[in-house]
């Protein structure tokens, strides 16, 4: 330091050194006063530090108020993105700066949920603690709810395990080798010998099923066997697409696309004033639980969807608002 600035320390340090053999709590309006520097320089430039407190973190006596007196201080003094001065901290909270520096560590970084810490959280769980005094056994920040994620992300496996590029192109392979020659069932066979864990190969075969689906041999036999009917009476529910897979031999995903297309081209969002007729000649004929799809195939241009949420949201009687009264 400059003899200045060390002439500033010097007179910082001796008027704080004067409150503490008083007896007093350090007043920094008046060491701002007496040495003519402002209370945050005087904050950052005194070194005295003799009978400064220790502050671990015990979840029993740790102090939320005293938290958030330091948080204020450096929100107030310091903001993002600039550095706090420990020094000024310790000296305002008159607390050791290492533990200032660890304290502030708990309270503002990111809590790292390692193995050790997770194991521990396990471990206290089987012990019969609550998710709240676990909370509080490991930091300050914590909460029920943040324990309560991590047991549940501990014990949930994981959804899947995706496919290397390598087993991509492999199952591929496999599909397209395979097309025509042998049955899909045969080939889907092929691809579960691929795999060993069962949950790979349960993502195999879903990569299977999307790759035949894209395949032209499949396209073109499911072409053939008129998929406008098909998709017609899997909404009227004669049949299933999962049955008509196995019965022309074709991927189930290659079926539902065309059954979601086919209700695309088809199925209007407009109603006409006949269609709206029709739907309410089958409500007044017909006995409620209504069995939408079979209405759906008779009037051939709505799905079995669309047609229970026009009845239910505006045709119902239920819905209907009564005539205002004459006169």
């Amino acid at each position: 330091a400059t003899e200045p600035e060390q002439e500033h320390v010097d007179a910082v340090n001796q008027e704080v050194q004067r409150q503490r053999e008083s007896g007093l709590d350090i007043d920094w309006v008046a060491v701002s006063w007496a040495v003519g520097l402002s209370e945050l320089d005087c904050l950052e430039l005194c070194r005295f530090s003799e009978g400064k407190a220790r502050w671990t973190y015990d979840p029993d006596t740790f102090s939320k108020r005293m938290a958030d007196r330091m948080g204020v201080f450096i929100a107030e003094h310091y903001p993002p993105p600039a550095a706090p001065n420990f020094n000024a901290v310790s000296n305002y909270m008159w607390i050791d700066i290492n533990d200032c520096i660890r304290m502030v560590g708990m309270l503002c970084e990111e809590f790292e949920w390692t193995d050790e810490v997770k194991a521990r959280v396990a471990r206290l769980r089987e012990e019969g603690m609550s998710y709240k005094e676990i909370a509080r056994q490991l930091s300050p920040k914590l909460t029920a709810d943040s324990i309560t994620q991590c047991i549940h992300s501990t014990r949930r496996p994981p959804r899947h395990v995706p496919l290397t590029s390598e087993e991509k192109q492999r199952v591929r392979s496999i599909v397209e080798e395979n097309s025509g020659k042998v049955s899909f069932r045969e080939t889907m066979e092929l691809v579960k010998r691929e795999f060993v864990c069962p949950k790979r190969r349960a993502v195999a075969f879903c990569r299977a099923d999307a790759y035949a689906a894209s395949n032209p041999f499949y396209k073109a036999r499911l072409e053939a066997a008129d998929k406008d009917q098909i998709a017609r009476d899997i909404l009227s529910g004669a049949t299933t697409a999962a049955e008509v897979a196995q019965t022309l031999d074709v991927p189930a995903g290659l079926v539902a696309k065309t059954v979601h297309m086919f209700q695309s081209r088809m199925y209007s969002s407009s109603w006409t004033d006949k269609e709206v007729e029709q739907l309410l000649e089958y409500t007044r004929t017909h006995t409620p639980p209504y069995n939408w799809k079979t209405f759906s195939a008779l009037l051939g241009t709505k799905s079995a969807r669309q047609c229970q949420t026009r009845y239910s949201r505006t045709l119902q009687p239920s819905r209907l608002r009564p005539a205002p009264p004459e006169g």
